[in-house]
């Protein structure tokens, strides 16, 4: 019994001793020792791992830059540098209804008017709008679904328009006007009109 309470009194002053400062030096060139062999492992390791840090930065980075161009893109007008950023974003990232798009080029439309938009660009937003009503039109052929809802939103945009014609003439409003009323009344001959203004639009860009 008294040999049992004299160890645990020895053990106890035992965990209280630090070990000299030889014996730690000696322990770690030990250790070094056996790392030596694996020195290439690694370094190759600590490589890897400083690269793969590397890149998971700028992915991270590249993502946060993207996200806040794609953000600052949605407010983008035709022959605005971001307006090809916001037009990749509806097809890729958003995956936007074709019945919001054609409601987006309306709006592009009446923007640009209100701000006196060049008529080039205004022009070129005229063609983006007839072209988003006839892919709208095919979509809505091919899965049967949403021709009120496109005609409902056709018949807003023409009220629109005719809203902006009263504050201010526009000969490429009336024509938007046109395209509105073509596309709600179905009219067969629009698709021939887009491939038109296709083509002058490919002139133009030669």
């Amino acid at each position: 019994m008294e040999t049992n309470k004299y160890i645990e009194k020895l053990k106890k002053e035992y965990l209280k001793l630090s070990p000299p400062k030889t014996l730690v030096e000696q322990g770690w060139t030990e250790l070094e020792k056996s790392l030596a062999p694996q020195e290439k492992f690694l370094s190759l390791f600590v490589f890897r791992r400083g690269v793969l840090f590397a890149v998971i930065v700028l992915f991270l980075s590249f993502g946060i830059l993207f996200g806040s161009l794609v953000q600052a893109a949605q407010g983008a007008f035709p022959g605005e540098p971001l307006y090809p950023i916001k037009r990749l974003s509806e097809e890729v990232i958003f995956l936007t209804p074709d019945k919001e798009k054609v409601e987006r080029r309306a709006d592009e439309i009446i923007e640009l008017t209100k701000k006196g938009g060049n008529k080039d660009i205004l022009g070129k937003s005229i063609r983006g709008y007839k072209k988003t009503i006839l892919e709208t039109k095919k979509e809505i052929l091919n899965s049967g679904k949403g021709k009120k809802e496109l005609d409902e939103s056709l018949n807003l945009q023409e009220k629109r328009f005719r809203e902006v014609i009263k504050q201010q003439s526009s000969e490429e409003v009336r024509e938007a006007i046109e395209i509105a009323r073509e596309g709600r009344n179905g009219r067969d001959d629009i698709d021939g009109d887009r491939k038109e203004e296709d083509k002058k639009e490919d002139r133009e860009t030669k």
